[in-house]
């Protein structure tokens, strides 16, 4: 039972971050950068749950201990 919770959950998180996507590519096709730089940042808060100047900081190797439970993605 507990997978198809895990599966959906992630199914609606790439749902979410193609429809953020298409916005971001919408918007910068109409010129409208600052806006989809804002999309991007409150995508990227939702689906790491750190604030997107954090992430943009972190190098990769942080950015994944940070995403680690009990050495678990």
């Amino acid at each position: 039972m507990k997978t198809f919770l895990t599966d959906d959950y992630l199914i609606r998180l790439i749902n979410q971050a193609i429809a953020a996507m298409a916005q971001i590519v919408g918007l910068k096709t109409a010129g409208m950068y600052l806006e989809a730089q804002t999309i991007a940042d409150r995508m990227l808060e939702q689906l790491f749950g750190l604030r997107s100047d954090l992430i943009k900081r972190l190098d990769d190797e942080s950015l994944m201990a940070s995403l680690k439970s009990q050495d678990v993605l």
